[in-house]
C-alpha cells in the first residue's frame, strides 16, 4: 500500500495549483494551450477514479459475455478478453437474433458510457457536470 498522497491526488493537487495560481499569469495567446493542460490533467483524474472500478467490472462483464468460469491473473487480462469478444463478434456470436446480442450490445454501450465519462462528463448529462 502506497502513503498519501497517492498519483490520483497529486494529479488533483497540480491541477488545482496550476489553475488557480499558474493560469492568470498566461499570456492570452497561451490560454488555449493551458486549458488544454488542466482538461488532460482532469481527463487522468477521473480515469485514475473510474479505472479501479470499472476495469474489474468490464472485466467480469467479458468472463460472462464470453462464458468463462476463471481468468487468470495475467496483468493484460482485459485486453486478451476484448480481443476475444472482438473476434467473436466478428465471428457472429453476437449477431442480431443470437441470444447474446442483447447482453454484448448492453455491454458495448457501457463501455462507451464509461469512456465518455472521462473524457467528456458533460455530454451524459447535458452539461450540468464539471468532472
Amino acid at each position: 500500500m502506497r502513503d498519501k498522497p497517492q498519483a490520483d491526488d497529486l494529479l488533483k493537487i497540480a491541477e488545482s495549483t496550476f489553475i488557480q495560481e499558474i493560469l492568470p499569469y498566461i499570456p492570452a495567446d497561451r490560454k488555449y494551450t493551458a486549458l488544454m493542460i488542466a482538461n488532460a490533467m482532469r481527463i487522468a483524474t477521473r480515469q485514475f477514479d473510474k479505472n479501479k472500478i470499472d476495469e474489474t467490472a468490464e472485466i467480469a462483464a467479458l468472463t460472462k459475455l464470453l462464458g468463462y468460469l476463471d481468468v487468470s491473473d495475467d496483468p493484460d487480462t482485459l485486453l486478451t478478453l476484448n480481443k476475444q469478444f472482438a473476434a467473436a463478434i466478428r465471428a457472429g456470436a453476437f449477431a442480431p437474433g443470437t441470444a447474446g446480442h442483447s447482453k454484448a450490445r448492453q455491454h458495448l454501450l457501457s463501455c462507451v458510457q464509461n469512456r465518455l465519462a472521462e473524457v467528456n462528463p458533460k455530454a451524459l448529462n447535458g452539461g450540468n457536470n464539471d468532472r
